[in-house]
């Protein structure tokens, strides 16, 4: 809940203009015509604009908003309730929050409290994004001689989390941590995948001899496991560097782009691994790997407010400046595997895939752009496309020649159908570059 109280100050309402030039018309008549009952008609006008005194025109309103950000999925609806009370005597008080595009008002509830007004709103985004709704007060005193419209900068906060289910695809790196999880490897050790059988050695345990094989031979045989390890995620989010218009080529890589790092993290989480995030964007954002279904909820955060046009805090992640590109240690575990979703436009991008792999983390890249952004210059003009064609061509070819996959995300195809190579074969990590 966010509680401010807000000073506002009245001024003359359309209804005291209308009366003053009315008062003052009939007096000019009762002058001209001498008639001294036109100034006995205007003496109530003159009278209730008397009361409308300067000493009145300062309110102190209390505005509670309940709750200051509503968090919900793509497609869901919040209920936020907007109150407003007053100690003074005021004829009118009411409460409007101002809707912006992609947020839509289903239902709003207007119910009298002790010295104000209580409304609820029942708010839908249908599609993920940030928005902000301003609250803005009308309030109205002295018979309607004096009112005001008052903008607080209290606002109402929607977020709206990205719909992603899980991916049926679980993409992984070669060498993972030492650490129990649910990803098959070739190493053997504790588990409950069947990889062999063995004679027995001292210092083998008890409960792993396989006494079928140990009857049959007379001589005791142990059975061997793939052991089952947790991986490590760090996805990347590459944001333009301003805020993209609706329909563009741009706009439709973002959307690719949060989606699918969504269902990397939804998938992930799943499986009991570790995630964290680095947002590329208006300024870089990063979250540590971690565990827990609160997760995801960090990583969206950290995503919305790394968009142009949406951030306005870091909700207590770490920040870098505004030009930085470089992942931090401290997001980065060891033996963590790196997917970045990125339209592959801005070199910081690029800069950022290679640190880490000369690092010596398993790295692999989604290009989430799907066709040429729509430059002023370069609109429908077939010789601009195909040259633009050819350098992202030669764009992946030389990150794959790095040790970098890059899997184009067409748009016919799924994001299980994109990592499914990662899936087959799980990403092996380059030895670090050790400087000299």
């Amino acid at each position: 809940m966010h509680t401010r109280q807000e000073r506002v100050t009245l001024h003359a309402s359309p209804l005291a203009t209308q009366l003053v030039l009315f008062s003052a018309a009939a007096l000019a008549l009762a002058l001209l015509l001498r008639r001294i009952e036109l100034i006995a008609f205007t003496a109530p006008l003159l009278g209730a604009l008397a009361g409308a005194s300067a000493r009145h025109r300062r309110q102190a309103v209390l505005l509670q908003v309940h709750p200051a950000t509503a968090r919900i999925l793509a497609g869901e609806t919040a209920r936020v309730r907007v109150e407003a009370t007053t100690c003074s005597r005021l004829t009118g008080l009411d409460v409007r929050l101002d809707c912006p595009d992609g947020v839509t008002v289903d239902e709003r509830t207007v119910a009298g409290v002790p010295g104000g007004i209580s409304v609820e709103y029942a708010l839908t985004a249908p599609d993920w994004g940030r928005f902000v709704l301003p609250v803005t007060l009308t309030v109205r005193a002295r018979g309607g001689l004096l009112a005001a419209t008052h903008t607080s900068p209290v606002a109402v906060e929607v977020r709206a989390y990205p719909l992603a289910a899980p991916s049926a695809v679980s993409p992984r790196a070669a060498e993972l941590p030492d650490r129990i999880g649910a990803h098959l490897t070739r190493a053997r050790g504790e588990g409950v995948e069947f990889a062999g059988i063995r004679p027995y050695v001292a210092g083998d345990r008890l409960r792993a001899v396989n006494w079928h094989a140990t009857a049959r031979t007379r001589r005791l045989y142990v059975t061997e496991r793939h052991t089952e390890r947790a991986c490590d995620t760090v996805v990347v989010v590459d944001t333009p560097g301003t805020a993209p218009r609706p329909g563009t080529a741009e706009r439709q890589g973002l959307d690719r782009a949060v989606h699918g790092a969504a269902q990397v993290v939804q998938t992930a989480l799943r499986h009991g691994d570790r995630t964290g995030v680095f947002a590329l964007g208006g300024r870089v954002r990063w979250l540590p790997p971690e565990s827990g279904r609160k997760q995801f909820y960090r990583i969206a955060d950290v995503v919305l407010d790394a968009i142009p046009g949406h951030a306005v805090g870091a909700h207590g992640v770490a920040t870098d400046g505004a030009t930085g590109a470089l992942i931090p240690s401290g997001a980065l575990t060891s033996g963590a595997m790196v997917i970045a979703f990125t339209p592959l436009l801005d070199a910081r991008i690029v800069l950022t895939i290679n640190n880490a792999r000369l690092r010596g983390y398993a790295v692999a890249a989604v290009d989430v752009l799907t066709a040429m952004p729509r430059h002023a210059t370069a609109a429908d003009d077939p010789l601009v496309a195909r040259l633009w064609r050819l350098q992202r061509r030669g764009l992946h070819r030389n990150l794959a020649s790095l040790g970098v996959p890059v899997m184009p995300w067409r748009t016919e195809s799924s994001l299980d159908e994109v990592l499914q190579p990662l899936a087959r074969r799980p990403l092996r990590a380059h030895p670090p570059r050790r400087a000299p």
